[in-house]
């Protein structure tokens, strides 16, 4: 990666305090950082998904390639350097090289999860309750290639498959009024009612 921050710019290089928030979750900046020094957390919600120090990390990429807001927040843990790309999806079509590196490191995490799914298939095949179906809802999140996401405005009936969303989590609908999902109250992956949860919620 070394090479690479040769040829960025100097104007696009920020240095950051520990502390600062240089992505925000659900917001949608339309930015691509990359780090050059320092330390960060990503955290969804309440949960740290990760603590990243290893320079040429990108972030970013999932909302500028969806046209999403940011799905977490990125928080300096230490002071960072990193490269501002104000119009991420400008430069991505600009810059072959970083592409080619996106597309490396979603590649990376594709084949993770891939990973994982496999050894979730091989735990839970034999059960015949809802843990039997963590596999497949795994599989629908992995592999799904519908060309755009559409939210629903609240008036069509929600089916399976479905991803309902709220700050700091996601559960799959298994028809019209129920839900799989891992979460805290329970402590495993249940599936429930979603007006149970979302009364509790």
């Amino acid at each position: 990666m070394a090479p690479m921050f040769e040829k960025f710019d100097a104007g696009l290089k920020r240095s950051l305090p520990e502390g600062a928030v240089l992505l925000q979750e659900g917001i949608k900046s339309g930015k691509l950082l990359i780090l050059a020094e320092g330390r960060v957390e990503v955290r969804r919600g309440d949960t740290l998904v990760a603590v990243i120090d290893e320079p040429g990390s990108v972030f970013g990429e999932m909302s500028a390639l969806l046209d999403v807001p940011h799905t977490a927040s990125v928080v300096a843990v230490t002071p960072v350097t990193v490269y501002v790309f104000d119009d991420a999806n400008a430069y991505l079509h600009s810059d072959p090289e970083v592409s080619l590196t996106v597309a490396r490191v979603l590649a990376q995490r594709l084949n993770t999860v891939t990973t994982y799914l496999v050894d979730i298939k091989r735990q839970y095949a034999s059960h015949s309750n809802h843990l039997g179906m963590v596999s497949e809802v795994l599989a629908s999140l992995v592999y799904q290639q519908r060309a755009a996401f559409t939210p629903l405005d609240g008036s069509e009936p929600l089916q399976r498959g479905d991803l309902v969303f709220w700050k700091g989590h996601v559960a799959m609908m298994l028809d019209a009024a129920t839900m799989i999902h891992a979460n805290g109250h329970h402590m495993a992956v249940v599936a429930e009612p979603l007006r149970e949860a979302a009364d509790r919620i």
